[in-house]
C-alpha cells in the first residue's frame, strides 16, 4: 500500500519552531517548505540563517546533495532538468522561454521533463483563471521550496 504524503502548509510547519520569530518562521518555510524531515533537523538553539547554511548550503551539509539525488532517481535526463529548472528559477516562466533559455534540444524533449516534474509535484503549471485553455499564456513555475532555493541560489 502506498500512502501519498502531502507537505504541511506554513501554519503547521511553524509549530515546529516556536522559538522563531515570525521573519525566521517564514525563512525556514521558504527554504525547507513543509516536510517534515527536512525541519526535524532545523537545530533551535541556531539561528535560522545560520541552519540554512549548516543544513543546505556549506560544503558536507545534510542536504547539499538532496535536491539532486530525488531528481537523479527519478530522471533519466538530469542534465536537461537541471537546465529547465535554472530558466525558471532566473524568472522565465513560459514554455518558449523556458525552451529558449534552457538550450534543450528540442520540444518533444522538454515536455517530457515537464510532465515528469508536474506529476513529482516539484513543477505546477499555472493559467489565468480566466483563460485556463489558453496555452500561450499559461507558466510553469517550481512549487518545491528546497528545489527552488536550490536552483537559485547554489546551482
Amino acid at each position: 500500500m502506498t500512502i501519498e504524503l502531502k507537505a504541511m502548509d506554513y501554519y503547521e510547519t511553524a509549530k515546529f519552531f516556536p522559538q522563531y520569530s515570525a521573519e525566521d518562521k517564514v525563512m525556514l518555510y521558504s527554504v525547507f517548505g513543509g516536510v517534515p524531515y527536512y525541519n526535524r533537523w532545523v537545530d533551535p538553539s541556531r539561528s535560522a540563517h545560520e541552519n540554512i547554511m549548516e543544513l543546505l548550503v556549506l560544503p558536507g551539509s545534510r542536504f547539499e546533495h538532496e535536491v539532486l539525488s530525488y531528481l537523479s532517481s527519478e530522471l533519466s535526463k538530469l542534465e536537461k532538468a537541471n537546465e529547465i529548472f535554472e530558466a525558471m528559477a532566473r524568472g522565465f516562466s513560459k514554455y518558449s522561454d523556458i525552451l529558449s533559455q534552457s538550450h534543450v534540444s528540442g520540444s518533444a524533449a522538454m515536455a517530457s521533463v515537464l510532465d515528469k516534474l508536474i506529476r513529482m509535484e516539484i513543477v505546477e503549471k499555472r493559467a489565468p483563471i480566466n483563460d485556463r485553455g489558453n496555452k500561450r499564456k499559461a507558466g510553469y513555475f517550481i512549487s518545491d521550496p528546497l528545489s527552488l532555493f536550490y536552483y537559485k541560489y547554489i546551482f
